[in-house]
């Protein structure tokens, strides 16, 4: 739910821009990029973010903490929806370079350090607390 409120404020940000930008006369290229923007479903929320960001002439520092966990957030999220059932032994997905990553960030239950699997390990209280604050430390240091 975390990363779709991300992708949700996006959106919702582009679309205020346009709306702004559609009652001035001629229309600009800026509407017309954004309106494009808009339109473009695939791809990596993130790297929309960007484009807005650039677009907007507005400061992403894509190397701060708060872009850092939102990209984690993201890929985790991809990882989770696209996951393909793997075999305990399997450490290419349960100790992937993601995971490492996001072992670092999100706290692990005690039960599930001796034996961490992927993406089960992530399935608790703290770990989800921990996610759901991500898109608020974004949104306070990314394109408005």
């Amino acid at each position: 739910m975390s990363a779709a409120a991300l992708e949700a404020n996006c959106s919702e940000i582009i679309q205020d821009r346009v709306d702004e930008l559609a009652r001035v006369q001629p229309p600009t290229v800026l509407l017309k990029e954004l309106t494009d923007l808009s339109a473009e479903r695939s791809g990596h929320a993130m790297a929309r973010y960007e484009k807005l960001a650039k677009l907007l002439n507005a400061k992403s520092d894509v190397t701060s903490a708060a872009w850092q966990n939102a990209e984690f957030l993201f890929r985790f999220r991809n990882s989770l929806m696209h996951f393909k059932p793997a075999w305990d032994s399997e450490k290419d997905v349960h100790d992937s370079k993601l995971v490492q990553e996001l072992k670092k960030r999100v706290p692990i239950s005690p039960a599930h350090k001796p034996s961490f699997i992927f993406p089960y390990g992530f399935m608790t209280y703290a770990a989800q607390s921990g996610r759901s604050r991500v898109p608020g430390a974004f949104v306070e240091n990314s394109v408005r």
